[in-house]
């Protein structure tokens, strides 16, 4: 005679957030978007021209809604040095491009990827350390929620987990305080606003807290 062990199973429906690793499909989309912008990142350091110089390598904390915390690495790149028109003040002028890619997480809700690229404008005074910057950006966004899952109540493992990825276009508007920490490294504040234009929802506002450093290849 067999004993017959049945384990049951529950379903919740909760919100929280399933890791992006979870979604294969999904998952292999958004770090290819991610491990090619990172090959990208390696190579603009070697493109030099007359028009176009590398400016610094940057790195930094970025928060998404200031509570999803994350990383940003980008290359910051110098278009043309603007002249003064009271060249005795002593006042820099610079058309700049920085592209860049974050990656963000509020652990056990969701997970986020953003690629972007900024052109601003930035002005410093020769005689002083510090600088101010805006910028305006166009970011695409891939973020994965997690939407439910089934528990065994026997083993307590996670089954028939369901994850929802959005995808949106972001455009941001930036204003970045810097200042000087060495010859080699500045630090940054910056804070980005703009909407996020949905494919499938209705578009909704996205602010960005950043801090962090420069190096640098000057």
């Amino acid at each position: 005679m067999r004993n017959i062990q049945i384990n049951p199973v529950i379903s919740l429906k909760i919100q929280k957030a399933l890791p992006l690793s979870s979604s294969i499909k999904g998952a292999l989309s958004m770090n290819q978007a991610f491990n090619f912008f990172f090959l990208l990142l390696l190579f603009l350091p070697s493109v030099h021209n007359a028009q176009i110089s590398t400016e610094y390598v940057t790195l930094g904390y970025l928060g998404h809604y200031a509570f999803q915390p994350g990383i940003q690495a980008g290359v910051q790149l110098s278009l043309k040095e603007l002249p003064s028109k009271l060249p005795a003040t002593g006042i820099e002028q610079t058309l700049f491009v920085h592209p860049q890619m974050a990656r963000f997480t509020r652990p056990s809700l969701n997970e986020g990827v953003l690629p972007q690229v900024d052109v601003g404008y930035r002005r410093k005074k020769t005689d002083k350390y510090a600088y101010w910057s805006v910028a305006v950006g166009l970011g695409y966004l891939f973020e994965d929620t997690f939407e439910s899952f089934s528990v065994d109540l026997a083993t307590g493992d996670d089954r028939r987990r369901k994850t929802v990825r959005d995808y949106a276009w972001v455009t941001l508007l930036n204003v970045e305080h810097g200042f000087r920490i060495s010859d080699e490294l500045r630090g940054y504040i910056r804070v980005s606003s703009g909407p996020k234009f949905y494919r499938e929802k209705k578009s909704s506002l996205a602010t960005f807290l950043g801090t962090g450093i420069k190096f640098s290849l000057k």
